[in-house]
Order: structure tokens, then C-alpha cells, then sequence
């Protein structure tokens, strides 16, 4: 919960001018002591009661290198977001780890979706069972074995 400034005036005064510790202070004005600490702390460095502004324009660092990094992956769709992130730094000096440049990619409509390894093998069956096609299919079977978990009946 945010805290108005008149709050913060008071527990700063109190502190300041009045002499309470910053615990008595906050115990007194019901507020938590880190906040109290905080509160203080900030007007000794710089004079300031009021609270920091929030939210606003968060831009990413990524823009400024968006061309390049488009060109990178145009050149290189293979790279992992870490090699992406390694050759950023190298290149450009700019620290950036795998969810930030996800969040990049993603809003330039670009994803890293992983791919099979391999394409299914058309000239040769890649299962014993596949055989020909067409052709007869041999399963081997043992006799009085089962898959089954329930037991069977017995042979006699």
C-alpha cells in the first residue's frame, strides 16, 4: 500500500527533529520499519519526502539494436537465445538474457520453435514392424506369454 506524504513527513520529522528511532517512529505511525529506514534515508541523501514516481515508459534495450538483431537471425535462424545473447554483448556491449530477447522476437512476430531432428526416412523403414508396404506383416509371438498384468488361466 502506498503511503501519502504527509505520512512520510511525520515519521521523517520524528526521526530528525523529535529523535526517535526509526523503529519507535514506525511503531508509532504504524508503518513497517523498512519503509521508516527507507523514508529517512532518502531525505538525509537528498531532501525528499515525496515517494519516487512508478510505472511509466520501461523502453527495452533491444530497440536501438532491433536491425541488426533482425539481420542476425535473417542470417543465422539456428542460433540458440543464448548464442544471440552472447554475440549482443561482444558486439554491442549490451547485457541481455534469453527472456528478454524472447520477449523481443515474439513481439516482431518471430519464434524459436524446436524442429525434429531428422525427416522420416522414406527408403528405409525405420520400424521392424513397417516391413513393405503392401506386403505381409510378421509379429512374433510366445506362445503362453501374455502382456497382460492380470493372470491368466493355466495350461494343464
Amino acid at each position: 500500500m502506498a503511503h501519502g506524504e504527509a505520512l512520510r513527513i511525520r515519521v521523517v520529522k520524528a526521526v530528525v527533529e523529535d529523535g526517535l528511532s526509526r523503529n519507535e517512529a514506525a511503531r508509532i505511525f504504524r508503518v513497517g520499519i523498512a519503509s521508516a529506514i527507507r523514508w529517512v534515508k532518502a531525505f538525509e541523501e537528498t531532501q525528499r519526502t515525496a515517494a519516487l514516481p512508478t510505472g511509466g515508459d520501461r523502453r527495452s534495450v533491444l530497440k536501438p539494436h532491433r536491425d541488426w538483431l533482425l539481420e542476425l537471425r535473417r542470417n543465422e535462424n539456428d542460433l540458440t537465445l543464448d548464442a544471440i545473447a552472447e554475440r549482443l554483448r561482444r558486439r554491442h556491449g549490451v547485457e541481455a538474457d534469453k527472456s528478454m530477447l524472447s520477449r523481443f522476437f515474439a513481439s516482431e512476430g518471430i519464434s524459436f520453435k524446436k524442429k525434429p531432428c531428422t525427416p522420416a526416412n522414406r527408403i528405409v523403414p525405420t520400424s521392424l514392424s513397417a516391413g513393405k508396404r503392401g506386403g505381409p506383416h510378421k509379429t512374433a509371438s510366445v506362445a503362453g506369454s501374455s502382456s497382460s498384468t492380470r493372470p491368466g488361466r493355466r495350461r494343464q
